[in-house]
């Protein structure tokens, strides 16, 4: 490592950063293109994510970006080549710097993003055939998805922000008229920025909302097809896909929070989400039965961990249980992962209560109501229930909540989010709650399992899975 060219790239970055945006010299471009280089290795460069997580740097960015979005809509008068390196050195940095996205949201920058893709210079249909406009609204959209990640309290902001629109628009545009191959080959190259506005819609779309994103083309197939193209541990790059520039676990995330929406199950099944979740399951075990590979993307157990929760989400569709249930290659690859000595304890869990859930039909069956299992199993039928829901199913927690009230059960509701992301808070609400409480959750995801099994435990509670149809 050449310690005196990072000095001297150092205090170039240093003395930028002090100045203003406006009045930058003409070789600004080309050092912020160094610094691109130097991004793919921020390993070997941690003076650069260091001089960057400041207030002075995201100070000066939104300096830069609020001077992007004044300019006139034909941006004559504006380097859009330095509007496009300084988003990409800003992406690099939310990946792995949550303190770095928490200056970037204290300062609004989000909603200044998307001021900017919704420029006109900056259109979808623009954006599908000029390079500059693509790439500048990837680097944006996969900012705002970073910051997302590490603040979900954002998603409020980002939709009052007209996000959901703005992104939909994002993922209608396929192709335009003219030149076919034109067509084909800037369709290619488009798909990196609709698959990250799939995957930030994927987290701000509410049940009523997801409507309107089935009237688009195909978006679920779009999110089909890139987890499947990641899923080769023989390319160059093992569970990334290329052609969409995203790892295989981001995109078993999405799925994930998609397969979350009641109205979205079928659909997927529809789509071939049941094909690309077994693949998920035989990459995770053949790479886990493999030699150690240091460029895989994700390792064997978070791969399979994404993969069994997007199918233990799917179960609680009625036609989708019955499919599943009657498949024998299914139970036997979720066999695999029931093994203690070779798999996580959330990758065991998940599986086994799947098999669980599919070898008795009951628990499928709306007529077996909460008030039953408990009789069914001798205890007391009066008592205190807590459900635990993501945002997305609050149309079907309420028909839950409905019916669990007729029952004469004192309800407790709140949202997955209390125990993902503010277990403290968790804790002091469970506190007041009666040791014989039987807890019951639409377990749709892991983390939500693993919280609740240690909230029984403390109380000495069991945890029910009590699925309802919509």
């Amino acid at each position: 490592m050449d310690l005196t060219a990072d000095c001297d790239l150092a205090v170039k970055l240093n003395h930028f950063i002090s100045c203003d945006p406006l009045k930058l010299d003409e070789g600004v471009p080309s050092f912020f293109i160094d610094l691109h280089k130097l991004a793919h290795e921020l390993d070997r460069n941690q003076w650069l994510p260091e001089l960057l997580d400041s207030e002075r740097f995201v100070e000066f960015y939104e300096k830069h970006i609020k001077s992007v979005i004044k300019e006139d809509p034909t941006g004559h008068h504006l380097n859009h080549s330095l509007t496009v390196e300084i988003n990409f050195l800003v992406q690099s940095i939310t990946q792995s710097r949550s303190t770095f996205c928490s200056k970037l949201a204290s300062r609004q920058i989000p909603h200044w993003l998307f001021q900017l893709i919704k420029l006109p210079r900056n259109n979808p249909c623009i954006c599908l055939l000029q390079k500059q406009a693509r790439l500048l609204t990837n680097y944006s959209l996969r900012i705002l998805l970073n910051i997302l990640r590490y603040y979900p309290s954002m998603r409020s902001s980002y939709k009052k922000s007209g996000g959901v629109r703005t992104l939909l628009s994002f993922l209608s545009v396929w192709s335009v008229d003219g030149n076919q191959r034109l067509n084909v080959r800037a369709a290619s190259s488009y798909m990196p920025v609709r698959v990250t506005a799939l995957l930030l819609l994927s987290i701000l779309v509410n049940e009523d909302e997801n409507e309107e994103l089935h009237r688009n083309d195909s978006y679920i197939n779009v999110l089909i097809k890139a987890l499947n193209d990641s899923l080769n541990l023989h390319q160059k790059r093992p569970l990334y896909s290329p052609s969409h520039e995203r790892a295989a676990d981001e995109l078993l995330v999405g799925l994930k929070n998609i397969a979350g929406l009641e109205t979205n199950k079928k659909w997927l099944v529809g789509c071939g989400a049941m094909d690309v979740l077994k693949l998920a399951l035989d990459i995770a075990f053949e790479l886990k039965c493999s030699a150690p590979n240091l460029t895989t993307c994700t390792s064997s157990d978070a791969l399979a961990e994404l993969a069994l929760e997007c199918l233990w989400s799917l179960a609680f569709e009625p036609q989708v249980y019955t499919r599943l249930a009657h498949d024998p290659d299914l139970s036997q690859r979720l066999n695999r992962f029931s093994d203690d000595h070779l798999w996580s304890s959330n990758c065991c869990r998940t599986s086994r209560n799947i098999l669980h859930f599919l070898t008795d039909p009951r628990l499928l069956s709306t007529s077996w109501t909460a008030g039953e299992r408990v009789r069914d199993d001798g205890h007391s039928q009066a008592g205190q229930l807590v459900v635990v829901y993501e945002q997305g199913t609050r149309r079907t927690m309420l028909k839950l909540l409905n019916q669990l009230d007729r029952a004469g059960y004192l309800v407790w509701m709140d949202f997955e989010d209390t125990y993902r992301h503010r277990r403290c808070r968790g804790a002091g609400h469970f506190s007041g709650v009666w040791i014989d409480t039987w807890f019951i959750a639409r377990l749709q995801t892991l983390s939500l399992l693993s919280v609740l099994d240690t909230i029984c435990s403390q109380f000495g509670s069991p945890t029910i899975p009590c699925p309802f149809g919509t």
